[in-house]
């Protein structure tokens, strides 16, 4: 989810930007990214719950039913641990911030001279 905003800042800033909007697959891309943002967005929420609980009682077999039911009860102790989510979230982000420290020194040793906001449009 944290992907978006520089997704989408890449396709809609500098001229760069125009070529990226005219690929097909960067625009499926981008829409297969904001599906996937809202049905996060959707499972963390008491609607999200109720209607994961409908898919799953919904399943054909059993043993399904039981490993999709035990994984959304997993989902659900883990969101109200809200300290361990806040941990994850920065450690993403810190991890995310790297590789674009990385990619631009990679970069420049290449002879790239690009300013390090275009990196950070390129990664999530």
């Amino acid at each position: 989810m944290l992907g978006v905003r520089p997704a989408a800042d890449g396709l809609t800033r500098s001229g760069a930007g125009d070529d990226l909007a005219a690929s097909r697959a960067v625009v499926v891309g981008a829409g297969f990214t904001g599906l996937a943002c809202v049905a996060g967005a959707v499972l963390i929420s008491a609607i999200g719950d109720r209607l994961a609980e409908r898919v799953i009682s919904r399943l054909p077999w059993d043993r399904v039913r039981r490993a999709a039911g035990v994984a959304l009860r997993r989902h659900q102790r883990y969101l109200s641990h809200h300290g361990a989510l806040g941990n994850v979230l920065v450690k993403f982000r810190g991890g995310s911030n790297l590789r674009v420290i990385q990619a631009y020194f990679l970069g420049l040793s290449n002879g790239m001279q690009q300013p390090l906001v275009t990196y950070s449009r390129s990664f999530p």
